[in-house]
């Protein structure tokens, strides 16, 4: 696969930081006001360029803290990407990760998306439920057959996979998990 070459853009809101289209973020050689233990300010110091080391979350999501004006701001890479080198004409609020991968920050691998297009993606391409979401797509499927053969009640289908009654109903009428053949 052919890769692009890496590129630089300035963080927008954080003046000395730089974050790269392949997702990784640094800073520049500048000079800091050094604190004493005490906090009061001592010397100049000249901090050197570097590669800062990203951080991962507990939910796969990587992360960066940052200085602003002396305090430390954290913010997820991946949206810094996305701001930096994908347009965003619709202003739309959340940038989902196309293969799904959350630590992978490349900008081919970004999309901006609304909540609703996230969440259509999470479940259609990555076949991810949601965390309240009790039943698959096999299961619908499963329940669907033997509500048909007439042999269960939806009492039973409903403790048998862990749901309400009401939502064996919906699912046999149609009214709901209707892309589920």
């Amino acid at each position: 696969m052919n890769q692009e070459p890496r590129q630089w853009r300035d963080i927008d809101g954080f003046p000395g930081y730089f974050v790269s289209n392949d997702g990784l973020v640094k800073s520049t050689e500048r000079t800091v006001l050094h604190q004493n233990r005490w906090g009061k300010a001592d010397s100049l110091r000249t901090v050197k360029e570097r590669v800062l080391k990203l951080q991962k979350t507990n939910d796969g999501y990587t992360r960066i803290t940052m200085s602003v004006s002396g305090k430390p701001k954290r913010e997820f890479v991946h949206r810094l990407v996305a701001k930096s080198f994908i347009c965003n004409p619709l202003l739309l609020e959340q940038v989902n990760h196309k293969n799904g991968i959350r630590d992978d920050n490349s900008e081919h691998n970004l999309e901006w998306v609304t909540c609703g297009q996230n969440h259509e993606h999470a479940y259609r391409v990555l076949d991810k439920r949601s965390r309240t979401q009790k039943l698959t797509k096999d299961s619908v499927r499963k329940i669907r057959e033997i509500g048909k053969s007439g042999v269960a009640t939806a009492e039973y289908l409903s403790s048998a996979f862990g749901t309400t009654p009401t939502n064996i109903y919906y699912i046999l009428a149609g009214k709901t998990w209707k892309n589920v053949t």
